[in-house]
Formats: C-alpha cells, structure tokens, sequence
C-alpha cells in the first residue's frame, strides 16, 4: 500500500500560483461496490485553452467519484461509467452557455491505483508521466488528441497499465512540457520532494499547469501539499538553478515526509534549505453522521452526595467525543473554541425512556415444534455371492490387524529402556495399526494443500507476470498479443489451485490488454425475467419490439412472450401462440423462424413460419391464425430462415437454392413469390441464415463465411452478389482483410437500424457478438463480463438479439440474459 504526497506545479509568467483546480483524490466510501473497496480514484480535470473552471467543478468530481465507486465489473469498465456521467455533466454546462465565455474546453486524466496496479485512462488530449528510477515514460507514447470532455455525447477513453514502485512520480495535466524528457527527469524519483519539485519547475517553462503525484510505502494516507508563500505577497519566482530561495515557511510544524536516498555527491542538486518549503492542506472537518432520530425523551438528575459538606451535585452532560483538531495554513482563520456554559447552567442529558422490569410484560413462550426425522430407507437384499466374498473379505482384513498388532506389540519394548515393559489390549493395538496409517495420510494431505498447492500457485503465477512484463514490454502488436494470451493462459493454471488477490489483479490486467488489443466491449448481463423458464426449453430464435421479446422454442410450434414493465420484463401466461391450439385439421410443421410484424388487420405482433411455408400469427388476446404463402413455380424446398424489411419478406431456401421475396404491408401478403437474384446466384447448400437492411441482403455460411448481395435499385438493374465477401480488419496485428475469422463459430445474423446501421454475427465458440459496419469492416467484438453476481452461463450460445432501444437479448439454451449496447 502507498501514501500520495499531491503538489500543484502551477506558474503563470514565472510566478508560483501555488494552487491548482481540477484535482480530486478519493477512496471507497463505506457504502463502495465490492469489486471497488481497495481502490483509491484520482481525478484530474485540466483546462485546454479557454475558460478557467468554475466552482462547482468540485461537485462534478464529487458525483464522478461515487459514480465510479458504484459501478461494478472491472476497472476499467467503471472508469468509463465514471467519465461518461463526467462527460455529460459537462455537456449540459457548455450547452446551457449562451455564448463561448461560459464553454469549457478540458482534458482528463483518470487513474485507479489498486495494490500495486495504477490503471490510467486519458481522453481530451490529455497526457501523462510516469517517472521510476531511472525511466521516463510519456502517455500516451503518441500525440493524438482525443475529443475534449463536453463536445459530444460520446467519449474517447484510452486506457494504460502502470506498474507503480516505491517513490514513483506521475505528472498529469492537459500539455506537459516539452523540456520534460528522459534526459532532463532521469532520476527525478530518487530526489527528495523539494529537489524533485524544483527540477520540474526548471524544466517546465514559463507556465505551467501540472500535478505532481509521488508514491511512497504507507497506509493509503493521502497527503494533499501546496508550497508555503509569504503571506500579503505575491508569489516568488521559481528559484534559479545556482541559488535558490527558499519558500518561507510559518507554524503549523510542516508534515514529515519520508524520502528516498538522495543521489550520490556528483549528482545531487544543491542542498536544502533549512525552513521546511511544504505545508499539508487540511480538508474540512467532516460532520459526524448523525445518529437515527428518535423521541427525545428526558431523566430528572438524581443528586449525588459530594465530598464537601453532603451538597447534592449537579448534572452534567456527557459530551461525546471530538474529533483531533486539525493543523491549519497560515492563511487560514484560527478556530476559536465554543463559549462555556454558565457554571450554574444544569445540563440535561437525554436518554432512552426505560421501563421497570415489574413493567415489562413477559414474554411469551416459543411454542417448539420438532420436526419429522425422515424413515430410513431401506437397504436392498445382497446376492449370496456377493455376501461370501465380503465374508471372505472381512476376514483377510482380520488377519492382516492381527499380523500388525503382533508386530507392534513386539517392536514397542524395543522402544523402551531396559527393563521396562509395556502391556497393551488388543484393542489398542488395533487402534494403532488404524490410527498411524490415517495420522500419516492426513499429515500428508494437509502438507500438500497448504504447501505444495500454494507453491504451484506462486509458480505459475510468477511465470504468467514475466509473460504479463514481456508483453508490456513488445513493440509489435502481434507479439504482444502472443505475451498477453501465455499470461492468460499460465494464469488459469494457477488459479487452478487456488486465488488471491494477486492473481485476480493479473487477470484484471491481462483480460484488459487483450480486450484492447481485439477491440472487445464487454456486455454486463443480468436475467431478463426474475423466475427462469424450465430447463427443457431451448430457445433458438428471438424477435424484438420496441417492449416485447419473442422467444422460438427448438422443434416445437410454440412462441413465448415477454413484455416491459416498470421494474423490467415479466413473461406473459396470456400469450397463447401454440399450435396446439389450433383445431385438428389444420397442418403445420416445426416453426423454424419468426419476426416481429407492424400493426395489421389481424391484430398480430409476431408472426412465425416452417419448413413448407406455413405461416402462424400470434397476439395478446388472439388466437393463432394460419396463412399459406404462395407457392413459387419451381416449388418450396425447405424454409430456414426469414427477414422481414422495408416492406419485403425475404426467405431462405437453401435445397432451391434461394432467397425468395415477397412485397409485405399492413394489408397482408402479396400474391406472388419472386427470386432475389438474377443472372448471378451465389452457392447456398449450406446456408444458415440471412439479414437484410434496405438493398443489402447477407447470407451465412455453415463454416463462417459470408456473401453480400446488392438488389436492384431501377428498373434495369439487376441483383449482384460476392461470394465470399472479405471482411475488414483494423485490430493491430491482424491483416487488414480476412474471408473467415480463425476459432469462431457464427450461427445468426442480424442488423440494426440507424443512427448506427451495422450488421452483427453471433459466434457460438466465444459467447460474442462480431459487429460490422455494413461494408463488413469489423468495428468490436462484445462479450459478456463475467461477475460474481451473475456468471456466465455454461451453456452454448443459441440465439440473439437487438432491440430497438439497444439492448442485447442473448439465449443460452433455456436462460435468457439482457444487457445494455455500450
């Protein structure tokens, strides 16, 4: 654990302002998430340009801080919660100025420092130092200005891992310095905290707008420091490098603060004055909480015999305890302490009313009440066979504890001095033949539990932090991508045999770089209904509305329904979609598909068809009804998906080899089924599913592959596809463009409507979602974030879904999970 020693670095044409806003460190509150009860938050808001912050800036950092201390999950993931709301908040402020005098320009700098991990997300331009013994390191490495905190609803949060050491300094702020570089800080973490303060102020120019934040081995004390002024005057330049003037320091005694060995003869800086140069800012006093409220209810004093002359004493109030008054800075008022009461001023205590014990009513007696004892079962009747040889069984057991207690009862007098003799029953020697061989085994097991699964622990775990170190340490994506997944995967083995906190940091770490490294967005699920479904349903198709969910059961012609509340979604019993309501008559297979459908003449929501092109609808309050699509002249295959957009039904036939459409409105079907393509028709034996979003139609293969077809657009025109198409890759480390992604598995598409129009790809194999822009360029991966509250189901990944309000519906088997798009 590590004490923060906080100094502003703020000089405005060569005078030391002394002071900084923007700056706020704080730890867990009481009420903290678990996953955030060891971390300290460190927030630092710099003006880029423009106008100064105001005030209520302290506020905004305030709510950002429990916001961030409220969110569960990973680091990370909280820190960009935190600095969304930040972001927000800002928004409102600039968009609520009428004019730029009230515009605020700012760059973040977000750190989380937890056990020895500080984890560093920056956005709006902002930079960072990271200064250890003898290294310099600049973030981010290059220059690239992310979007400023409140010009836009969406945030830019690049995020770095830093390992801190004892007397490690960070410097945060908007535009550090350019005199700042391995060769003027080298070093700089060995000084003591004047020397260090005083090379940074030389090195920073004329102005300068910084924090100074060194970590030293403490108790997680923070010690905000400011440099002491004379009082009444302006500040004084900083000193020059040949003589420096020392900071006049007044009482209180300034805070003693440990420092590092100074740097041999030859490299130290000139020698300190003896004045003190810091002083400790103190925060206000917090209030004590008050306690419940309750009647206040008062004691007549009972007088107390005193040892002058018998005189009754009178009451007095017990205070409670206050805090330590706390040093102030010079320029702060002295706190004069409260007046005291007159001496012949009684004061009341107030107490809880209390009853005589002749009062109380007696309790009542607990009426006990013994539970069943459960009847033995009884046991089955042994074959003759089997009760000869536990017979004979039995009796080589006996033997063989005779052998022992001879043995024993001969190897013990050996054991004694001479002349001495020791008698033993037969029964404890029998003990002792049972009792030694269990001793040792137990002996043995605690050993290697306690010991020998620790050490393998401590083995792999050193063997995935060197991997962690290599891969820190690599230039080339590739190569790091290959360190960080060896630390993964000597990482599972050691938590194999058991975790600490060590190993859930690594993780921590190593599940966030790879994250980076494949652009993976993780979803946090939660269970769409509070009761789940029964574990016999597995649902392999979903459709949504802007408050309904639809789910498809496997092989069944059954549909079930879940709609919004105010407290979430809740499963519909009324929603009869069942073809067993249906009379007998009628035929319909296994439905196979379903979309959500428009408002029509039959009051229908969903509407689901099979393999033969039979349709079923289904609404609240309804029926089921049938309808039979037109039959194409080459007749149906076998139907095995469908898509409903802009007006069109489209359907997948694989067997026929294509993709029939037909014109769909809120008067019904139209009359005649007609074949997507033209003169160009793309292989589809072993086609899966399909999307379709305005003219763009994707089909999936069976082995991950895609095909993008363009319909036409005029009269002339005609449908043109390309089979396979080529996805798009920008991931470090990856080529640029792909026909197939190693290890995944897709099973169903979908797309999503503007203001982000994208295709997605469920993958089975890794529990995610693929996003693509409808040029099939990869944007992210998305995949759940596994949580103590709610794990991952050990299920495959059947089916999917995004509503219109952007959330995810996801299906493992009968399980059915929600989360919001990030």
């Amino acid at each position: 654990m590590f004490d923060l020693y906080i100094l502003p670095l703020h000089l405005k044409h060569g005078q030391d302002v002394g002071t900084l806003p923007g700056l706020l460190v704080a730890q867990p509150p009481r009420r903290a998430h678990r996953n955030r009860a060891q971390e300290t938050l460190i927030i630092h808001l710099a003006v880029v340009g423009g106008n100064p912050l105001p005030l209520v800036h302290e506020e905004w950092l305030k709510l950002t801080a429990a916001t961030y201390f409220a969110t569960r999950g990973l680091a990370t993931a909280a820190m960009r919660t935190a600095a969304e709301h930040l972001n927000q908040v800002i928004l409102d402020h600039n968009l609520k100025g009428a004019n730029a005098e009230n515009r605020l320009n700012l760059a973040l700098n977000m750190a989380v420092l937890r056990g020895r991990l500080l984890y560093l997300g920056q956005s709006g331009g902002a930079t960072a130092m990271h200064l250890t013994r003898g290294e310099v390191a600049t973030l981010p490495e290059l220059q690239t200005d992310l979007r400023l905190l409140g010009t836009s609803r969406a945030i830019e949060l690049r995020y770095n891992p830093l390992e801190i050491t004892p007397g490690a300094i960070l410097l945060t702020g908007a535009k550090l310095p350019a005199g700042w570089n391995q060769q003027t800080l080298a070093d700089t973490s060995n000084l003591p905290l004047e020397q260090a303060r005083r090379r940074l102020l030389l090195q920073g120019g004329s102005d300068l707008t910084a924090q100074f934040i060194q970590f030293q081995p403490g108790k997680g004390v923070i010690h905000r420091l400011k440099p002491r002024l004379r009082p009444g005057t302006e500040a004084a330049p900083p000193p020059a490098a040949d003589a420096a003037a020392p900071l006049e320091a007044t009482p209180p005694a300034p805070v003693q603060i440990p420092e590092p060995a100074p740097l041999p003869a030859e490299e130290a800086e000139p020698a300190l004055p003896v004045v003190p140069p810091f002083i400790e800012e103190t925060p206000p006093a917090k209030a004590p909480e008050a306690p419940p409220a309750r009647p206040e209810t008062w004691r007549a004093p009972v007088p107390e015999a005193t040892a002058r002359g018998g005189e009754p004493r009178r009451p007095t109030m017990t205070a409670q305890p206050t805090p330590p008054a706390q040093a102030t800075t010079p320029s702060e008022p002295a706190v004069t302490p409260p007046e005291r009461r007159a001496a012949d001023e009684p004061e009341r205590v107030p107490v809880r009313p209390s009853r005589p014990a002749a009062q109380r009513p007696p309790r009542p007696a607990k009426k006990i009440t013994l539970p069943k004892l459960p009847q033995a079962p009884k046991l089955p009747k042994l074959p003759p066979e089997l009760l000869l040889q536990l017979s004979h069984a039995w009796h080589n057991v006996k033997a063989a504890f005779g052998k022992a207690g001879v043995a024993i009862k001969r190897f013990l007098p050996r054991m004694l001095p001479e002349g001495e003799t020791i008698s033993l029953t037969p029964g404890a020697m029998l003990f002792i033949a049972l009792a030694v061989p269990v001793l040792v085994v137990a002996v043995a097991t605690t050993v290697y539990f306690r010991t020998g699964r620790s050490e393998l622990h401590l083995q792999y775990l050193g063997e995935a932090a060197a991997s962690a170190a290599q891969a820190s340490e690599a230039g080339d994506p590739a190569l790091q991508r290959v360190a960080w997944q060896q630390a993964m995967t000597w990482l599972v083995e050691a938590e194999r045999y058991g975790q600490t906190e060590e190993s859930r940091l690594l993780r921590e770490q190593v599940t966030g770089a790879l994250d980076q490294l494949n652009s993976i967005s993780r979803l946090y699920f939660q269970p769409a209904i509070a009761v789940g479904f029964d574990k016999s349903l597995h649902f392999t198709n979903i459709a949504t509305t802007d408050s309904e969910i639809f789910l498809l059961e496997s092989g069944q012609s059954r549909i079930y329904r879940l709609f919004l509340t105010g407290t979430g979604y809740q499963l519909d019993p009324d929603f009869n979609c069942n073809a067993s309501a249906l009379p007998k008559t009628t035929v319909i297979g296994s439905l196979v598909d379903l979309v959500a459908i428009p408002p029509n003449a039959l009051n229908a929501s969903v509407m689901a068809v099979d393999a033969a092109g039979t349709l079923m609808y289904c609404g609240t309050g309804i029926q089921p009804a049938l309808q039979y699509l037109p039959t194409p002249d080459t007749g149906w295959g076998a139907i095995s998906a469908m898509a409903l957009n802009a007006g069109g039904l489209y359907l997948l036939d694989a067997p026929a080899n294509a993709v029939w459409s037909i014109n769909y409105g809120t008067t019904g079907l139209g009359e005649h089924v007609r074949l997507f393509f033209d003169d160009e028709v793309p292989q589809m034996d072993d086609m899966i599913d399909l999307a379709v979003y305005a003219e763009n139609l994707y089909l999936l293969h069976a082995d991950g592959r895609m095909a993008a077809c363009l319909n036409r657009t005029f009269t002339l025109g005609k449908a043109t596809c390309s089979d396979p198409a080529s996805f798009g890759d920008q991931r470090q480390g990856q080529p640029p463009e792909v026909l197939l992604f190693p290890d995944t598995r897709f099973i169903q598409l979908a797309t999503t409507a503007p203001p982000d129009p994208s295709v997605y790809a469920l993958d089975a194999a890794s529990n995610s979602m693929y996003h693509f822009s409808l040029r099939l360029n990869l944007q992210r991966l998305l995949q759940p974030q596994d949580s103590a509250d709610y794990p991952i189901p050990e299920k495959p990944l059947t089916a999917f879904a995004i509503t219109s309000g952007r959330i995810v519906v996801f299906a493992f088997e009968n399980e059915v999970y929600l989360a919001e798009m990030p």
